[in-house]
């Protein structure tokens, strides 16, 4: 039971920090956002 309490969180803490990553990336790396939405 643990185990599998533990895994939940696992995964939704990877979701979280995922998120978090992709947004800051998104919101900092204007150029290669720029580029990707010109194709």
């Amino acid at each position: 039971m643990m185990i599998k309490l533990a895994l939940i969180l696992l995964l939704i803490l990877i979701g979280v920090i995922n998120y978090y990553l992709t947004k800051s990336f998104w919101c900092h790396e204007g150029v290669w956002g720029k580029d990707v939405h010109e194709q």
